[in-house]
């Protein structure tokens, strides 16, 4: 029989899995797509934009969530 904190622990640690997997992909698109401005582009976008660079994952799980039945496949 497995504790629930043991189980707990597996279920985050393959969360944490799955979320550095999405991270890794994420990085390598926005690797891809800003090696496609020169440097002024990237300095502007520095300039105006700073640390406000953070991509809501939230909203998407927000979105694919609503209204969806507890047990249901999402895609």
């Amino acid at each position: 029989m497995e504790d629930s904190d043991e189980e707990s622990g597996i279920q985050t640690s393959h969360m944490s899995d799955v979320l550095w997997e999405m991270y890794s992909k994420i990085h390598e698109q926005v690797d891809a797509e800003l090696m496609r401005l020169d440097q002024d582009e990237l300095r502007i976008m520095k300039i105006v934009y700073a640390d406000n660079l953070n991509y809501p994952i939230h909203d998407h799980i927000d979105q694919l969530l609503e209204g969806a039945i507890h047990g249901d496949t999402i895609h």
